[in-house]
């Protein structure tokens, strides 16, 4: 046994360059930790946006149908000019065949962050000059908002016919408004105000009741401090009409563009889509990110694999002789095939430790882009190393079949 030592040897070298003979191992390592980065951060977008798509928002997306319209002063110079065009719209929408309610608000999501500031609460000092503040918005709805997309009240009464602007002046406000500017009390009957408190055109607004948080803001963003007035105190021209139905909601489009330019040739239908498509729109950038990633992903895995599939063939014939030496004292194809799995396991696991290394630094840019899950997150590092060990010895079987079918008097006759 002994004396077949050195045969082994010398049947195992190459007869290429020793300098060439170790690039190709250097070049699977460094491929394998390439596709496992990628893969990593795929697997971290997809993780985050399958979480994304479960979060509730907090209000009711599907079925509905919205668009914006706007009534420029110069042809709506008056308030109540504004106030009846609304009326007669919504009517008309109610009307329509299929249609359960109409709701309207200045803007539905947040991102553009409408009339955010702070306010003072009555009986609490102003906020002091260069303080840090909580910012509150300052959102306007129809009184049937909240009945028709199913946010619930939770404390108090909606919005009433006798809401009026020189009336008492009424606002609604979020539970993260109570919880963060009236901790542990009950909000309704509270006042508070914007800008300062002191001047002699300070509004005071009374809490009338408190509604359920929604994710209006996006469903990555945390959940912010709301305070909705009605619109028969304060009249936006710029809405967003929210129609609901039973029917698919795009089939009423050709309808509400009819019924529009009915009321007025020269007022433009914008932003006409489904709650659901504004929804998913909101998620765009995650799911860019997470295609990409996804795309280089999947080459890098493919190089990986056709590149250690490449190297283990051109092992396997370099070895031919050593293999047929090896069958020609007792070793079984099984051997064989577990030779050759084990030493692409010698490229592949360096390079997955490598790209674990490698991913742990740089998944942390991804942050800004995950929902629900770390950047460092077990589960998706764990799945990728076994996934891509799995295609890298998937890659190995040709080679390593090929080497087991190997005749050992044809190999050691052709050497």
């Amino acid at each position: 046994a002994a004396g077949l030592a050195p045969a082994l040897r010398a049947g195992g070298r190459s007869d290429a360059g020793a300098g060439m003979s170790r690039l190709r191992p250097l070049l699977v390592v460094a491929e394998v930790a390439l596709a496992l980065v990628l893969l990593v951060g795929a697997g971290l977008m997809l993780r985050s946006f399958a979480e994304l798509q479960s979060v509730d928002p907090g209000f009711r997306t599907d079925q509905t149908l919205s668009f914006r319209i706007s009534t420029p002063p110069s042809r709506y110079p008056e308030i109540d000019q504004v106030r009846a065009l609304h009326t007669t719209l919504f009517e008309r929408l109610e009307a329509l065949p299929g249609v359960e309610a109409v709701a309207a608000a200045n803007t539905l999501f947040l991102q553009r962050l409408p009339n955010m500031g702070p306010v003072t609460i009555e009986g609490q000092p102003p906020p002091i000059e260069g303080a840090p503040t909580i910012s509150v918005t300052n959102d306007l709805v129809s009184a049937e908002f909240f009945s028709a997309m199913e946010i619930p009240l939770l404390a108090g009464r909606g919005f009433s016919p006798g809401d009026v602007t020189d009336g008492l002046q009424v606002v609604i406000v979020n539970e993260t408004f109570a919880r963060r500017l009236l901790p542990g009390r009950d909000p309704v009957g509270h006042r508070f105000t914007r800008g300062d408190p002191a001047a002699e055109d300070a509004v005071w607004q009374t809490i009338i009741g408190v509604v359920a948080d929604t994710r209006r803001a996006g469903l990555t963003e945390p959940i912010r401090p709301e305070a909705y007035r009605p619109f028969s105190q304060v009249t936006p021209r710029s809405v967003e009409v929210l129609v609901q139905t039973t029917l698919p909601p795009l089939t009423l489009v050709s309808q509400v563009r009819e019924l529009v330019r009915e009321l007025d040739p020269n007022m433009a239908v914008a932003e006409l889509r489904t709650v659901d498509a504004a929804l998913s729109d909101a998620l765009a950038t995650q799911r860019f990110v997470m295609l990409l990633l996804s795309g280089f992903a999947g080459l890098a895995l493919t190089l990986a694999a056709v590149g250690l599939y490449g190297v283990l063939a051109f092992l396997v014939t370099q070895r031919r002789r050593e293999i047929g030496l090896r069958m020609a004292i007792g070793a079984g194809r099984h051997e064989v095939v577990t030779m050759i799995l084990f030493q692409s396991l010698r490229y592949v696991i360096p390079g997955v430790l490598l790209g674990v290394v490698v991913a742990l630094g740089l998944t942390r840019v991804l942050q800004g882009q995950l929902h629900g899950i770390s950047p460092i997150d077990p589960v998706t590092f764990i799945g990728v190393a076994t996934t891509l060990v799995a295609v890298a010895l998937l890659a190995s079987l040709v080679p390593a079949w090929r080497a087991a079918r190997t005749d050992p008097m044809e190999a050691l006759r052709d050497e």
